[in-house]
């Protein structure tokens, strides 16, 4: 409803400064000299139009714009099945983690069925999103088992039991845990550990899983397990390698070939062929440090489905 008190004159050229500005993309004082009036009439005639709803300014927030598009285009890139984009509140990396968590907590329980099992990485970005999970849900026949033994002791987003617990526990669901590190002194060692039953059970269930959950680590120099962790001759072998990249300690370079196959003789954890294995394959990634290494994988087709954050998939679109 137009204001009472306004003139018609002005209402008619409340709209012509309006078309002006706005459609033909003319600034203020090119409206004020093409209809002789004064600069300050112009901007208390813009003001009027929108006032009065002759103009009215729809605001998208970043959540509703451009997600679908982006997911559909990365889609179509690296032949995945689904792609999921979040929207961070701010460029930190704790931001983007949480935001590829909430997207966890939205997505995931459409990848479960009735007897699901399911296999859970590690990592950060893991770590975050089932910290951030809430609420409890019901899939009691779904279980949820570790693809890797724990390894950095003071690093609680390492500890795969831990993550299995929390998502566990928000699904209220199974679960099988793997009481071992992920690296062993010798192979000998490892094979002594992992003949023993409850052992065996847990690395059975690799073979026959349906979904796995992983993350991709960026390059080596910014890999705070790999340090810690592992042997020094092992960091030397994927330098000499030239690794940007690893999935669950898989370490692979700009070919996405996997270059570390000395570790698997003292390696707690699932074997590559087993993971690639898996129909579901579900990445959570993202971070401008993990571009290079993200695609890299997702070329090599390495993940079947995609969770990530808008300024990632905005970068790997135009890769």
């Amino acid at each position: 409803m137009t204001d009472k008190r306004v003139e018609t004159d002005d209402i008619a050229l409340a709209y012509d400064c309006a078309k002006l500005y706005y459609e033909k993309e003319l600034s203020q004082n090119e409206i004020s000299d093409m209809l002789k009036l004064s600069r300050s009439k112009v901007s208390r005639l813009l003001a009027l139009a929108r006032r009065i709803g002759i103009v009215t300014i729809i605001l998208r927030p970043p959540e509703n714009f451009d997600q679908t598009k982006l997911a559909n285009r990365l889609c179509e890139k690296y032949g995945l099945a689904h792609v999921f984009v979040g929207v961070p509140s701010e460029e930190s990396d704790l931001s983007i983690k949480r935001s590829i968590g909430r997207l966890f907590q939205d997505h995931f329980p459409s990848f479960l069925g009735k007897r699901t099992r399911v296999g859970i990485g590690w990592g950060t970005t893991i770590y975050t999103a089932m910290r951030e999970l809430q609420g409890v849900l019901s899939y009691k026949d779904v279980t949820i088992s570790p693809l890797v033994g724990g390894a950095g002791e003071s690093q609680p987003a390492y500890q795969v039991n831990n993550l299995v617990d929390l998502c566990a526990n928000w699904l209220q669901s199974k679960r099988i845990y793997l009481m071992g590190p992920a690296i062993f002194d010798s192979p000998d060692q490892l094979q002594s550990f992992a003949s023993n039953a409850a052992t065996s059970s847990a690395i059975a269930l690799w073979a026959k899983l349906d979904v796995v959950v992983f993350s991709v680590g960026g390059s080596i120099d910014n890999s705070d397990i790999l340090y810690s962790s592992f042997p020094k001759d092992y960091v030397v072998e994927l330098m000499r390698g030239h690794a940007i990249g690893d999935i669950l300690a898989r370490f692979f370079d700009s070919n996405g070939q996997i270059i570390n196959h000395s570790i698997d003789d003292v390696f707690l954890g699932i074997p590559f062929c087993l993971l690639l294995n898996v129909p579901e394959r579900i990445c959570l990634a993202g971070g401008p440090h993990k571009i290079n290494s993200l695609d890299t994988a997702l070329r090599a087709g390495y993940i079947t489905t995609l969770m990530t954050d808008l300024y990632t998939a905005q970068s790997l679109v135009n890769l």
